[in-house]
C-alpha cells in the first residue's frame, strides 16, 4: 500500500487497514497513522466530524474508550495521503480478547465499560433520527464488525478501548427499512448484518442473553425476521461465536 509520507527508519509497522498504516517507534507512548495515496473515500473534515461525534456521544459516560489523537493536515482540504494522525498507543491484554475472553475473567469495571458501551451502541440503533449535535443524518456506530473483532478490546489497565476510531456504521439504511416497514435481507445489507450479529453475539458473551430473549428483543426485531435472527445465530457459531441457545 503507497503512501506518500513515509515514516522514519525507527519506526516499525504494527497495523494496517484499507485505507492506512499505522508506525511506532519502539517504546513510544504515540503511533502515527498515514493513510494512503489514492484514498478518496474519507477526507479531512469527515475524520474530525466522526472523531467529535465519537467523543460527544461516548466520552462522557466512557471516558477512555477513544484514545488522544491529534490530525496534522498542510490544509483543511489536503488529500488523505496528506494527513498524519498522531494518536495514543494502546497496548492491549491479549489474554482479554472479548471473543475468546468470559465474564469471570474481566475485572468488575471493565465489565461495567462493556455493559455501558453495548446500551449505548442499543441506544443508537434504537435512536436512528438525524443527529442535531453533529449534523449527521443518523446516528454513528463504531465499527466492531472487524472478524476477529480487535478494534474494541481491553488494554492492559483494564480499560475498554476502541482503537480505530475512523471507521463509522451510518444508521441511514437501517431507519429507511424500518420506515418503510422492512427488515434487511442478510444478503443484501451485509454491513448491518454484521453489525446486529456481533451485538447479538456480545450480548449473549457478557451479559447472559439467551437467543430466545434476544429474539424478541426490539434492537433486533425492528430489522430482522425471525428467520434472519437464527439464521445470523447460526452464522455467529459457524464464525466461532456462539450464541447461547
Amino acid at each position: 500500500m503507497a503512501t506518500l509520507i513515509r515514516p522514519g527508519r525507527a519506526y516499525v509497522r504494527i497495523g494496517e487497514g484499507r485505507h492506512s498504516q499505522v508506525y511506532r517507534r519502539p517504546g513510544s507512548e504515540r503511533v502515527v497513522q498515514l493513510f494512503r495515496a489514492d484514498c478518496d473515500t474519507l477526507t479531512v473534515a469527515k475524520l474530525r466530524r466522526e472523531h467529535d461525534y465519537l467523543l460527544t456521544v461516548f466520552a462522557p459516560v466512557l471516558p477512555r474508550l477513544i484514545p488522544h489523537q491529534r490530525l496534522f493536515a498542510p490544509t483543511p482540504d489536503a488529500p488523505l495521503g496528506q494527513v498524519v494522525i498522531v494518536k495514543e498507543y494502546v497496548e492491549v491484554n491479549p489474554q482479554l480478547r472479548l471473543t475468546v475472553a468470559g465474564p469471570s475473567q474481566l475485572p468488575a469495571s471493565t465489565m461495567r465499560q462493556l455493559t455501558t458501551f453495548l446500551r449505548l451502541v442499543r441506544h443508537l440503533l434504537l435512536d436512528t433520527a438525524p443527529d442535531t449535535r453533529s449534523g449527521r443524518d443518523a446516528s454513528l456506530i463504531p465499527d466492531i464488525i472487524d472478524p476477529p473483532l480487535q478494534n474494541l478490546a481491553v488494554d492492559t489497565s483494564g480499560t475498554l478501548r476502541l482503537l480505530d476510531t475512523n471507521r463509522l456504521i451510518s444508521t441511514t439504511g437501517l431507519r429507511r427499512l424500518h420506515q418503510a416497514g422492512e427488515t434487511l435481507d442478510p444478503d443484501q445489507h451485509t454491513i448491518h448484518a454484521l453489525l446486529l450479529r456481533r451485538m447479538m453475539f456480545l450480548e449473549s458473551r457478557w451479559r447472559g442473553r439467551r437467543l430466545a430473549e434476544l429474539a424478541t428483543d426490539p434492537v433486533y426485531t425492528r430489522y430482522l425476521s425471525p428467520r434472519d435472527i437464527a439464521r445470523l445465530a447460526a452464522a455467529s457459531a459457524t464464525a466461532g461465536e456462539p450464541i447461547t441457545p
